[in-house]
């Protein structure tokens, strides 16, 4: 779990810390998230909110779990995370590694099918992933290198993608255990020249990696409006960092309480594109829009 943290020259203790990513972590659909995460939205809370940060290292343990300002700052921490992670797991999340443990043994469309399930983004897809990899396909190439950004379980599609197990995939996720069940996923399935990283695109250090993967194409899908939320232009940054051929950038046409979106084209986004120079095809698929961006 996590260590002490120092702030301010006031020492909030392991014990105090663990409280914190415990509690945050019992909601199903954040059993998964980060604790890095955690500890790093708890240090900018308390930067803000020292008086907090004073009861904290003070009070006793079992006044703190009791208190407001403990239901504070774990309900600021899962707002944070619902709008870049919570929104696209599901309370099936944590039977992950059992579902690919089927899967592995069955080889079952059925089981992998069950994974898919438990993200939303690849649930939505489950009716017509062969249908958008081939349209995407015949928009791009038939790559043999792919850079997925954010990519969630998109991976596990792979199934429907029609390219052969030696294609080069790297996926990325800014949560530990994510990135952990993809490596397991790319072992399990053989997939030898495919691996998973750790990215915080939130993190300028960390996105400036981007760069260091140069592919065939990048999947960055249901990942721009997330970002944008957190840090005002920072799709900018983030396309202009990609170093593959194409670029393929999907937005949601509805909401996750199913309500169609205001705004079906993004605009913003098609500006950003001409801006960077980049040729822009669109086209829409059941709940999602998707752009293929390329030089």
């Amino acid at each position: 779990m996590a260590g002490s943290i120092i702030l301010y020259n006031r020492k909030l203790s392991k014990k105090r810390t663990d409280l914190i990513v415990e509690k945050v972590r019992e909601k199903k659909d954040l059993v998964n998230l980060g604790e890095d995460f955690i500890i790093a939205h708890l240090v900018k809370f308390l930067e803000q909110n020292t008086a907090v940060l004073d009861y904290l290292v003070e009070a006793e343990i079992k006044d703190i779990k009791r208190s407001s300002k403990f239901k504070k700052i774990v309900k600021h921490i899962r707002g944070k995370a619902r709008k870049i992670y919570g929104i696209f797991q599901t309370t099936a999340v944590s039977k992950r590694k059992e579902y690919l443990a089927k899967y592995i043994k069955t080889k079952k469309e059925k089981d992998l099918i069950r994974i898919l399930k438990t993200h939303r983004s690849t649930k939505e897809r489950i009716l017509y992933n062969k249908e958008l990899y081939e349209k995407i396909f015949s928009l791009t190439l038939k790559p043999r290198s792919i850079f997925d950004i954010g990519a969630g379980l998109n991976p596990l599609s792979f199934r429907y993608m029609g390219l052969e197990k030696d294609v080069r995939y790297i996926a990325s996720e800014f949560n530990k255990k994510d990135v952990d069940f993809l490596n397991l996923f790319f072992r399990k399935t053989k997939m030898k020249n495919s691996n998973a990283v750790r990215i915080d695109l939130l993190v300028n250090e960390e996105r400036e990696r981007l760069k260091s993967y140069k592919t065939d194409i990048c999947f960055l899908f249901k990942v721009l409006d997330s970002l944008e939320e957190f840090q005002e232009n920072i799709s900018y940054d983030v396309i202009s960092l990609i170093r593959s051929k194409f670029i393929v950038v999907s937005f949601p046409l509805y909401s996750i309480t199913g309500r169609r979106m205001r705004l079906q084209r993004r605009n913003w986004f098609e500006k950003l594109g001409k801006r960077l120079d980049f040729k822009i095809d669109f086209f829409k698929m059941k709940n999602e829009l998707f752009y293929i961006l390329r030089k």
